[in-house]
């Protein structure tokens, strides 16, 4: 029996390029001894973003989608998928196609080294001068909140092994999984990846975008109890699937 693997996707308004992403993944999986499951989170996207992922769900019976009524943020996006992973390690990663796929498996030979948590770190990071800005920024009081060394970047690319993924679905919903993890282990790493440039399109992390993450993430580190307080009011935790493949194996 192959070990699965959990791919979690927050998407907002990708419908130009999710599917692609979603090819890309099911190739890398073609000859390796791992099976997939891909649960796609629209966070309440303005286009069709969710049309396509209910037509990937059709078409694959190892996707599931999740469709939030409004548009709650990626961390909110991520927290709504943990009660549907299913598989022995976790990955979460972007939708636009700047975190490589084959590099999921080098990141989980990492975790069986003893690891229950690898950051992908870029070393050349392509993104805009304001969200690098902001990202410097923002590391010191994760830095605080996660107790973490200022080095280890947090990013929007990691895996979680079973016992990271067991933390964090016996925990209390928290702002930032990664706090929730470095709050019961030391044992988390990071591993260089390569960050392609966007499918298409442009960030959707514009300042007003990035600015409001900041100021959710300095009042997740104030008062978590609020922020989490608001997602359940939102309907964001442990939502209903929208849609799934017609049958499991």
């Amino acid at each position: 029996m192959k070990t699965h693997i959990s791919i979690i996707i927050p998407c907002y308004r990708s419908a130009d390029y999710i599917a692609e992403t979603v090819r890309e993944i099911r190739e890398s999986f073609a000859n390796t001894i791992y099976r997939y499951q891909i649960i796609l989170v629209n966070d309440g996207s303005p286009d069709n973003t969710w049309d396509v992922i209910s037509e990937l769900c059709a078409d694959d019976r190892h996707i599931v989608g999740i469709n939030l009524a409004e548009n709650a943020g990626q961390s909110q996006a991520k927290q709504a998928a943990i009660s549907f992973i299913r598989g022995y390690y976790a990955v979460f990663m972007d939708d636009d196609g700047q975190h490589p796929a084959d590099q999921i498996f080098p990141m989980i030979d990492i975790l069986q080294k003893g690891y229950h948590m690898v950051y992908a770190q870029f070393p050349e990071a392509k993104e805009s001068g304001i969200r690098r800005a902001f990202s410097a920024l923002g590391n010191i009081p994760t830095s605080i909140l996660m107790r973490k060394p200022l080095r280890l970047k947090i990013t929007s690319f990691f895996v979680l092994d079973r016992t990271a993924i067991r933390i964090v679905k016996s925990s209390p919903p928290a702002p930032f999984i990664g706090g929730t993890v470095f709050r019961r282990t030391r044992r988390v790493t990071v591993f260089p990846v390569n960050h392609r440039t966007r499918k298409s399109g442009s960030s959707n992390y514009n300042f007003k975008r990035l600015f409001k993450f900041w100021i959710e993430l300095t009042r997740s580190i104030i008062c978590p109890e609020a922020v989490v307080q608001r997602w359940r009011i939102a309907g964001v935790l442990n939502p209903p699937p929208s849609c799934s493949g017609s049958k499991d194996d």
